[in-house]
């Protein structure tokens, strides 16, 4: 409504004035075209400044991004060395217990050694008691029989003559 008064209004009056009022419409939009420029310059330029800040958010993301990836990487790593630690550290407890064993074994072997020397010592120095007895029952039959020898000697030399 108030649009149409308006415009009644402007109807009533004289050309100067309408020239005067489309001048001053035309001015006022003018301004208003510097200040839209104006705005849209300083706009832009803050366009600029959000774009470099989008391509360092990008490059910080790729940062970010990258380092994860890395972090993932050596969590998996870590992972996999634990992973063979723990092999290997049975691997040694398996080692260790041979060894212990073998060792035992060494021990027990060693033990047997030990006391079939001793027996065979023994029985060595039993054997060659026995022998020397026989040498001597041996020298004392001959020497028994050399005795007897000479005297069946002298009988017949005493016999002879």
């Amino acid at each position: 409504m108030e649009e149409i008064i308006m415009f009644k209004t402007f109807a009533k009056l004289g050309l100067g004035a309408k020239i005067a009022s489309v001048a001053t419409a035309a001015v006022l939009v003018g301004f208003a075209g510097v200040g839209v420029k104006t705005f849209a310059d300083t706009y832009w330029a803050g366009h600029n400044d959000v774009t470099a800040i989008n391509q360092d958010l990008d490059k910080l993301d790729q940062m970010i991004t990258t380092k994860e990836d890395k972090l993932k990487q050596t969590e998996s790593d870590l992972k996999d060395a634990k992973s063979q630690l723990a092999s290997v550290q049975s691997a040694l407890t398996t080692a260790q217990s041979d060894l212990t064993n073998a060792k035992n074994q060494v021990s027990q072997l060693q033990d047997s050694y030990n006391q079939l020397k001793q027996q065979k010592d023994s029985e060595e120095a039993n054997l060659q008691a026995q022998i020397q007895q026989k040498i001597t029952e041996t020298q004392q039959a001959i020497a028994d029989g050399n005795a007897k020898v000479a005297d069946k000697q002298k009988e017949v030399d005493a016999k002879q003559q």
